[in-house]
């Protein structure tokens, strides 16, 4: 079989990551940030598909990005 020509995308910084559970067939996406006392933060968010994931974490973003 022939390759693909291009590269997988990488993720830009504060976009978060995004895999598969292969124990629990669900989708995982965790997002890190710095809150404002320094603190390093996580949050994950679990869907059936991964555009359910993507649009968890952009949502996530969202209410980060508002100061929530």
């Amino acid at each position: 079989m022939a390759q693909s020509a291009t590269k997988p995308r990488r993720r830009a910084n504060g976009e978060g990551s995004i895999y598969f559970i292969e124990g629990e067939g669900r989708w995982r996406g965790a997002l890190t940030w710095t809150d404002d006392d320094g603190r390093q933060r996580r949050r994950a968010v679990t869907g059936k598909t991964q555009a359910d994931v993507r649009r968890k974490l952009t949502g996530l973003r969202g209410e980060l990005d508002k100061g929530s």
